[in-house]
């Protein structure tokens, strides 16, 4: 676990996701699902919240859509960034919009007064999906330079996939 940026407090993964390749066009399939579970200040508020993701197996991810020419730099599409990968592609294809009862992932907060995960809807920024990429990233071992270049490229670019 780490601690992070004014949006996210903490952010953990269980685990790095497993990803076996899906077909020949770069598109990889999650093996079991994937944890995410992170502190964050709700909108308008001062107040944290605990919040978990759950990207179930089966989910269909290109990990991180990397040029190939990037290699000659060392950017590659896998590598310690995949966990941070996985989760920015879900939020993407979301446009960071969670509900409830997605086939492809469950969305909770901690309920302080009943002392477990419960189901909520949120509705995440762009900003903040890029944050919790970041976040992902550092939390798995892509520190320093190699994190803040491959967030900066993604604010930069990413509106066209969003």
């Amino acid at each position: 676990m780490c601690v992070v940026s004014s949006f996210v407090k903490e952010f953990e993964v269980i685990d790095q996701p497993l990803l076996v390749p899906r077909n020949n066009r770069g598109q990889f399939l999650l093996k079991e699902d994937a944890i995410y579970i992170w502190e964050q200040k709700l909108p308008k508020t001062t107040k944290l919240t605990r919040c978990k993701l759950v990207i179930k197996k089966g989910f269909i991810t290109d990990i991180a859509s990397i040029p190939k020419w990037c290699a000659i730099f060392g950017f590659t599409p896998d590598g310690p960034h995949r966990a941070g990968s996985v989760l920015h592609d879900l939020l993407y294809q979301l446009e960071g919009r969670l509900s409830i009862g997605d086939s492809e992932y469950d969305y909770f907060e901690w309920d302080t007064e009943l002392n477990e995960w419960v189901p909520k809807e949120r509705i995440l920024s762009r900003k903040d999906c890029d944050e919790l990429f970041k976040q992902g990233m550092i939390a798995t071992g892509t520190f320093g330079g190699r994190s803040w270049v491959i967030h900066k490229v993604v604010n930069v670019f990413g509106k066209f996939a969003w």
